[in-house]
């Protein structure tokens, strides 16, 4: 059995205390004990709504694990297993629309396997704006150019033919 994992690190720097109390209760996991709370849920999920919506997720499993480097300002999204980029880069789009809404953040990610699978290796990458995230990933790239490919193929034979 092969396991299958997505990786990245995002580094934010020179974050105010302000920046980096949000982030921090942002992407704050709620207790596990409250998730039947239906009342606790439902104030917990209100910030978060827009994110949970773009990104299309609503475990909480899949959001970046954080860690903070106190003398630097930084803190670091970040995944060692599977997490979700999608989520982190509207996180991060959250974050520039409050905070530095003329700036722009950028991270790539892997997708890797613990054993040599050809679907189990890829990857992505995202370029976000206060306004926009966009999000590229390798297989859409090689299909893509598959396509192309086929494409001048078949129009080459049918020159040939014709």
């Amino acid at each position: 059995m092969a396991d299958y994992y997505t990786e990245f690190s995002v580094e934010l720097g020179n974050l105010t205390k302000e920046e980096k109390t949000w982030l921090v209760d942002f992407l704050d996991e709620y207790p596990e004990d409250k998730y039947e709370d239906e009342k606790f849920m439902k104030e917990w999920t209100k910030p978060r709504k827009q994110v949970i919506k773009e990104a299309m997720v609503d475990d909480v499993e899949c959001w970046p694990e954080v860690d903070y480097i106190g003398e630097s300002g930084c803190l670091y999204l970040f995944s060692e297993e599977s997490r979700n980029p999608d989520f982190t880069a509207y996180v991060i789009q959250e974050f520039l629309k409050k905070f530095r809404p003329d700036d722009y953040v950028t991270f790539e990610w892997a997708y890797t396997c613990s054993k040599p699978r050809p679907e189990g290796f890829g990857g992505g990458a995202a370029f976000i704006t206060a306004k926009k995230v966009s999000i590229m990933g390798t297989s859409n790239w090689l299909y893509q150019k598959e396509n192309q490919f086929n494409n001048r193929r078949k129009k080459s034979a049918q020159i040939s033919a014709g």
